[in-house]
Parts: C-alpha cells; structure tokens; sequence
C-alpha cells in the first residue's frame, strides 16, 4: 500500500514539474521558439535614429525597411518622417524564414 501511494505520489510531482516547466518554457516565445520581440513605437524609432534631434526623421537618418518605404510612409511629401507619419505607417509584413 505504501508504495502503491509513493508511486502516486511520485507521477503527480513529476507531471508537476512537467507542466510548469512547459507553461514557463513557452512564455514570451514565437511560434519558432524565440523571444517575441514587439516592435517600437514611433517614439522610440525617432529616439534611435534622430541623430540631429530634431524630433523628426530625414531620408540620410533612416535605415533598413524605413528607408525602403520613405516614400510611402512621407505622406506630406516634406521629406521628413514625423512621430505621427510614423503611427498612421502601414505595418510592415513579417519576414520569411527560410
């Protein structure tokens, strides 16, 4: 009867620990299994990149998918990206892994 019990007892601490270790592993991971990173906001876009700080970007202060989209995301055409420019953005699509 006693090991009938430390038996028992034995499987519910190991499906314990199972659990716990799967909820904790899996917490703020993607779906591939890395961090979820969110992306930043318009603010700290400009905090990063405002080299003159000046509070707005320019077409020479921006790089990687920003400088792609200036254009589109510009849409006052003054060659400046604004906090609010930045906001209105259409999010851009997630990248592939291969």
């Amino acid at each position: 009867m006693k090991q009938h019990l430390f038996s028992i007892a034995a499987l519910a601490i190991l499906m314990g620990t199972l659990s716990s270790c799967r909820s904790s592993n899996t917490a703020g991971q993607s779906k591939q299994g890395g961090p979820e990173r969110q992306p930043p906001s318009a603010s700290e876009i400009i905090s990063r990149m405002d080299t003159d700080k000046d509070g707005k970007l320019s077409m020479s202060e921006v790089r990687g998918p920003l400088k792609e989209r200036f254009g589109e995301i510009d849409t006052d055409d003054d060659g400046f990206l604004t906090k609010e420019e930045l906001e209105k953005a259409p999010k851009p699509r997630p990248r592939r892994e291969r």
